[in-house]
């Protein structure tokens, strides 16, 4: 059985590139210059691989106008941002969610002894605030060391804008507080009676 021959990582991933059925380019990340395409890529754009190889996007027409790829760009970014506050959303529901089915027979028992609903209300979210919040603390510090290693990407922000920080920690925060919502309502709705037989 003769040895497969080894690739050395270059030709290897030049090789994957070619042949992978999707469209796919490998750019200069100064100018944008296209290094590599493969043959779907020039299938799409209908140019030779001799003309697309050291152009630009923009030399070659394929997008029209600039602002036409950053408003792309943009809406991609908006959409990823949506789809993580959905994520965190959907997280901490279901954290608060457990934590209220867990502590069913503590909320039965604080009710048995004279706590009325919105005392309840105000214990499930108040646990949701202290989580949000030891979240948002912690993302605040990634993001102000990650904008750090990205300033020379941002194009009319600062990396330390304290308008968008802001702004970001009090949706996050109104999320947190609607997602833990649900949980907090069934738990002030919960019968103290059927609460004390709950294991």
């Amino acid at each position: 059985m003769a040895q497969a021959e080894v690739l050395e990582p270059e030709d290897f991933f030049s090789a994957a590139v070619l042949s992978n059925p999707d469209v796919i380019s490998v750019s200069r990340l100064e100018d944008g210059g296209f290094l590599q395409v493969n043959q779907a890529f020039l299938d799409m754009t209908g140019y030779r691989r001799d003309e697309v190889i050291g152009r630009t996007a923009g030399e070659l027409g394929i997008w029209i106008e600039g602002a036409e790829r950053e408003r792309l760009i943009a809406i991609l970014a908006a959409a990823f941002g949506v789809l993580a506050t959905l994520l965190a959303a959907i997280g901490l529901y279901g954290v608060m969610a457990y934590s209220v089915a867990r502590r069913t027979g503590e909320i039965g028992v604080r009710m048995a002894l004279g706590a009325v609903p919105a005392d309840v209300l105000r214990l499930v979210l108040f646990g949701a605030v202290r989580l949000a919040a030891a979240g948002i603390v912690i993302g605040l510090a990634g993001a102000l060391a990650a904008g750090r290693l990205i300033e020379s990407q941002l194009f009319g922000i600062k990396a330390a804008d304290p308008v968008i920080y802001g702004g970001a920690a009090l949706l996050l925060a109104l999320v947190a507080l609607i997602a833990a919502g649900v949980p907090a309502w069934r738990a002030a709705r919960i019968d103290p009676v059927v609460a004390l037989k709950y294991e």
